[in-house]
């Protein structure tokens, strides 16, 4: 009788406690949902609050949550905007007005009319492609650096490949036809690979800024400190070394989880060093009262925008990632005691 009463007890105690922490436990995921949307992570809320939704169906936190669903996706990040009207702007004014150009027509009516067409379009189909979604900063960073880097490499390929055309007009033509599909193409092939998710700005930002520094790091090295001659091999290093680190920096960002903030901080200070290279050659030239070679100017220059970086990275290092500012490293772990007629135990849910 003693051990039915105990096991009866445990029952009752087991079946209340089960009550209140499922309780307890439902408001505590619904004020975690908002803590990310407060920190502007709705992907991560959204997570949260259908978690909610499906884990306690039928309860006033399920519905709250899903209340704050439909407010969340009934909302439009336009963070972007500007840059992006600016952006598509420019490029449909290049390209129709690059048409004259290719047909020989350079009449300033044509022009001027092409010119006006341009802006038009541009504006429309910045107005077509952003209304109703979101175009946030993560968005506008892929698709301008896509759009430069791939300007950049094609006018480095056409480079190395323009001596083959005997005709200087025609490889004029080829040029500005070229540049005008590639700004055009890879603005359009960018905006509809990221449009229909929510892309780390920070991580673009990383991408871009180590290419923008590796262009830099490269044409250095091979024209100062390498002293290349060879035109072909310098501009196919410039096309391939900046290609490499940017790939490889959209796969490292994971392992970093920096954030926009540190990356530009760091960027910055490879900036400062690379200034503070600049007035040391001026301090030894007028010390010494001897020129330096260009190699060796160089290289102070670059190393002290390596050392920049270091230091940067290093006085930087506690600043927050991204991923803990927006909560994804943010693991919680929840336990609530739970009964069935075959046994009794505990369900545990997990927040990552």
């Amino acid at each position: 009788m003693k051990i039915m009463t105990v096991f009866l007890l445990f029952l009752i105690i087991c079946s209340q406690t089960t009550a209140f922490a499922q309780n307890d436990t439902q408001w505590e995921i619904y004020s975690r949902g908002l803590e990310l949307l407060l920190d502007g992570n709705k992907e991560a809320a959204i997570e949260v609050f259908q978690n909610l939704t499906e884990r306690y169906p039928n309860t006033e936190a399920a519905e709250k949550a899903g209340e704050k669903i439909r407010e969340i996706e009934s909302e439009v990040d336009h963070t972007g905007i500007i840059p992006f009207y600016l952006g598509n702007m420019l490029t449909t004014t290049f390209a129709l007005t690059s048409i004259p150009v290719i047909l020989d027509t350079e009449n300033g009516i044509i022009l001027g009319s092409t010119g006006i067409a341009g802006v038009g379009a541009g504006f429309y189909t910045a107005w077509l492609m952003s209304s109703g979604r979101d175009l946030t900063l993560g968005h506008e960073i892929w698709i301008e650096f896509i759009e430069s880097a791939s300007l950049t490499n094609f006018q480095l390929m056409y480079t190395i490949f323009s001596d083959s055309i005997p005709n200087s007009d025609t490889a004029e033509k080829i040029n500005m036809g070229g540049m005008a599909l590639t700004a055009l193409g890879s603005r359009t092939l960018t905006y509809f690979s990221v449009i229909d998710t929510l892309p780390s700005s920070g991580r673009a930002f990383t991408v871009a800024n180590a290419y923008a520094w590796a262009q830099y790091y490269t044409w250095t090295t091979m024209g100062l400190i390498l002293e290349s001659h060879n035109e072909d091999m310098n501009n196919l290093m410039a096309v391939l070394i900046p290609d490499a680190a940017a790939v490889g920096t959209y796969f490292l960002w994971e392992n970093l989880d920096w954030s926009l903030e540190r990356v530009g901080l760091i960027s910055v200070s490879g900036a400062g060093g690379s200034l503070l290279g600049i007035f040391l050659n001026m301090i030894i030239i007028e010390s010494f009262n001897s020129e330096l070679s260009d190699r060796v100017k160089a290289s102070i220059v670059m190393g002290f925008s390596l050392a920049g970086k270091g230091a940067g990275i290093y006085f930087t290092r506690n600043m927050k990632s991204e991923s803990l500012k927006k909560g994804y490293k943010k693991t919680e772990l929840f336990l609530q005691p739970t009964i069935t007629p075959e046994a009794a135990g505990f369900t545990a849910m997990i927040l990552y």
